[in-house]
Order: C-alpha cells, then sequence, then structure tokens
C-alpha cells in the first residue's frame, strides 16, 4: 500500500563484479546488477564501442524484420528546465551515467547524452531501460470518487500503463524529470570536455545539465549535496531493540537529521528525482487532471507518483565494476487530483534492455536468489542450430556463428527489496 504523502516504498537494484559481494553487503543494499566477466583490456583498446541500428522483430509467422532504431543524434527536447545527467564514475571498466527520467538507462547506446554502462570503453552493456508502472480499475474508481473528470481518460477503461520507450514507434515517455529540480537540486551547470569533475563525454555530452555529484560541489543546488545517506549499525541496533516484533529496514523511515551529514554513500553518487505528473504530462492528459483542460492526447491517467532515485559506486577492488540504484516511491496524487489516494494495488518494476555489443544476448533467471544473469549466445558450446533452438532469418548468421560466449562478460541485475516483498529480509531468513 502506498498512501498518501507517505514514502514506504523502495526498489534497489545495482551492479556488481564477483560473486562473493551479495553476501557481504546484504545489510545495507538491497538489490544488484552486476558484471561479473569482462572483455580484455587490450582487446578493448583497439576498438571503439559497437553502434547497432537495428533491433530483429519475430513475426508470428517466424519472418524476422529487422527495425531501425532511433538515430543517435541528440535528444527529444521537453522538459528541459528540470532535465539532467549525472556520471556514475566507477574505478574499474564499467563505466555508465543516469538521467533524472525515463530510468536507469533512458537513452539508445550511443546518443550524445548519456549512454549506459560502457565496458572497457569496447562495447555497450544496455540500451534503453525504463521503469514500467501501472495501476488496475480499483485505482481508478478511488481516484474518480474524489475527482469524477478522470473519466475522460482515453483507452482500456480504468487501466492506465506507464512505460519508457524511444527507440521505435509507437514511442512513450510518461515518466519525466520532476519539476522544480533547477537551482534546488542541482546548480544548472553543464557538462564540458576538459579535465575537471564536469567532463566525461562517455556519459554526457558537453552543454548538457548535470545533476548533483558527490565528486563534483559545482554541480549542487542550493540544498547542498543530498545523497543517501549511511545509516549506523548502532542506530539500526537501536531500533530493533525498540520493537522487534515490527522491526523492517526502512532506512527512509529515518531522518537525516539523527545521522552523519557527511556519510554518504559510495566514493561517487549522483541523484535525481522523476515523475509521472510533471509540467508537460499533465498538459498531456488534458481534463483527466484536475486543472487541465481539452482532449487527452496520453491514454490512461497519471498516478501521482514522484520518485527519487538514488546512484552509487564504490572504488574498492571487489566492487569497482559495481552500480547501485535505490529508488523511493512518494505518493503525491494530491497534486493532480486535488486529494490524496491510498493506493494499494499499483506495479512497478523495470524493462531490462541488455545489448551486449551486438545480437543475440542470452538471460538466465536465477528464481531462488531474485538474480537475472545475462551474457552472449553459445556459452554451453552446444549451439548447433538445434541446441538450443533458433529461429531462420535471423541478422546474426546461421548456427549461432558470430556468437563469442563468456568473452564479453556475465552481467547480473539482483532485486533485493521491491514493493512484493523485502528480499533481503528473506534472505536473512532462509
Amino acid at each position: 500500500m502506498i498512501s498518501n504523502g507517505i514514502s514506504n516504498i523502495e526498489l534497489h537494484w545495482a551492479t556488481r563484479c564477483g560473486n562473493r559481494f551479495l553476501a557481504r553487503r546484504i545489510r545495507t543494499i538491497l538489490l544488484t546488477l552486476a558484471m561479473a566477466a569482462t572483455a580484455s583490456p587490450l582487446v578493448a583498446q583497439r576498438r571503439a564501442p559497437e553502434i547497432v541500428k537495428t533491433i530483429d522483430s519475430v513475426r508470428a509467422d517466424g519472418r524476422v524484420k529487422a527495425v531501425p532504431i532511433k538515430t543517435p543524434s541528440g535528444f527529444d527536447l521537453f522538459a528541459a528546465v528540470d532535465l539532467a545527467g549525472g556520471y556514475i564514475r566507477t574505478s574499474g571498466t564499467l563505466s555508465g551515467g543516469m538521467t533524472n527520467e525515463g530510468g536507469p538507462a533512458s537513452v539508445n547506446q550511443g546518443a550524445a547524452i548519456v549512454q549506459e554502462q560502457v565496458a572497457n570503453a569496447s562495447f555497450f552493456v544496455f540500451f534503453e531501460m525504463g521503469f514500467v508502472m501501472g495501476a488496475p480499475p480499483s485505482e481508478y474508481k478511488k481516484i474518480a470518487a474524489v475527482y469524477p473528470g478522470v473519466s475522460a481518460m482515453i483507452g482500456s477503461p480504468g487501466y492506465t500503463e506507464h512505460h519508457w520507450l524511444q527507440l521505435v514507434a509507437p514511442r512513450s515517455a510518461r515518466i519525466v524529470a520532476a519539476d522544480n529540480q533547477l537551482g534546488r537540486v542541482f546548480s544548472g551547470l553543464t557538462a564540458v570536455s576538459d579535465n575537471s569533475c564536469r567532463s566525461d563525454t562517455r556519459q554526457v555530452g558537453a552543454g548538457f545539465q548535470l545533476l548533483p555529484m558527490k565528486d563534483c560541489p559545482a554541480t549542487w543546488g542550493t540544498e547542498g549535496f543530498r545523497g543517501k545517506l549511511i545509516v549506523p549499525d548502532s542506530l539500526w541496533r537501536a531500533r530493533f531493540n525498540l520493537d522487534k516484533a515490527n522491526f523492517r529496514w526502512d532506512d527512509w523511515r529515518i531522518a537525516r537529521n539523527v545521522i552523519d551529514p557527511l556519510s554518504t554513500v559510495g566514493t561517487q553518487g549522483v541523484y535525481g528525482y522523476m515523475s509521472d505528473y510533471a509540467r508537460e504530462i499533465k498538459l498531456r492528459y488534458g481534463s483527466v487532471v484536475k486543472g487541465g483542460t481539452g482532449a487527452p492526447v496520453e491514454e490512461g491517467y497519471p498516478l501521482g507518483i514522484e520518485l527519487r532515485v538514488d546512484a552509487w559506486t564504490y572504488a574498492g577492488t571487489p566492487t569497482q565494476n559495481t552500480q547501485y540504484y535505490q529508488v523511493q516511491m512518494v505518493n503525491k496524487s494530491a497534486d493532480v487530483y486535488g486529494s490524496g489516494i491510498d493506493y494499494d494495488s499499483l506495479y512497478f518494476g523495470l524493462g531490462p534492455g541488455f545489448l551486449i555489443s551486438g545480437n543475440e544476448d542470452t538471460p538466465y533467471i536465477d528464481f531462488q536468489n531474485n538474480t537475472l544473469y545475462v551474457t552472449k549466445g553459445n556459452t554451453s558450446g552446444k549451439c548447433s542450430g538445434i541446441f538450443p533452438r533458433g529461429y531462420s532469418g535471423t541478422t546474426f548468421g546461421p548456427n549461432c556463428s558470430n556468437t563469442i560466449g563468456f568473452a564479453q562478460g556475465v552481467y547480473t541485475m539482483t532485486w533485493l527489496k521491491s514493493p512484493l516483498g523485502d528480499m533481503r529480509n528473506k534472505l536473512f531468513s532462509n
């Protein structure tokens, strides 16, 4: 349940290297995304990152069509005043960035603003990877009870669904930069091409606004750097002893003023805010939202959810290829409908877009550990056109001839805590 005005749902995910780290950090990190092997640095130095221009689409009759993806020539500007990007700097071979819209990778690999996760400066790990959010008719009825105008919605009556897709039509962008961040959250300084903390052109193009980064005070807004803080063990112990039966690892309930303000997580950190009800989004919904006018051009209805996204890394050798993400959801539906809505059936997740330097990425799901593993095809060495089964007409040739197994690494995405349950607590009691 996510009650009006209370942020009581959190998500965490990250990127890590190796298999031992999860067990050691499970008490403080709730979800991980991992890189367990990398390509040879020597190979990396010999080639530039490969940019893929089409995606294979398999039709119902088995035919394959190469669908062109959006040319990485820049960015569709709409809420430019509050839109910004930041660097997730690591000391290893896996580098990345983030923007305050869409999700962990809001633009296609090779785009001018942010290209997420470049391994060894050799190949792109992800293309677009956006958040997915939705609600069923039961929540629509609650909104209609306080604001009947929501009935002007278009699409399947009562349902709403937000996702991020900018590569191919039909494009969707309903989770965007939240309002009023410029100046307060980040200073408005832009990325430059020099050797300063404002420069990492692999991740943020020159001239694009920068999110507040821990290692770059010039990017901080008037509130200073308010990255995620480390809750000390002594404070967790005190809260546990105060109410053992109801204890939960809910760090969002702990006020910042009782924690050392200098104890921010990570060697490098960056954060920003997204929402499904920013100014331009509300305009697209017309009279579906309170105060709006005209017919809607977006299907469904906004939920009034603000997302705070934190990302951080550690420079130590065991974690140098690890990237951590935390999403905190806050119900601000009163800003959309004039009265707060107590939601109890919201859906939230991630739409992974892996692109490990070309076609045929192979995912495996380890349900016991809530982990998705992704690598190239033919890791079994049995890819003969019979096992594993494939389809004809692919762009990577018959018999999996272009697969290279583990040469480009193994990447894992582990969810430790989500609205569906606290995976950290589950692991403690398993």
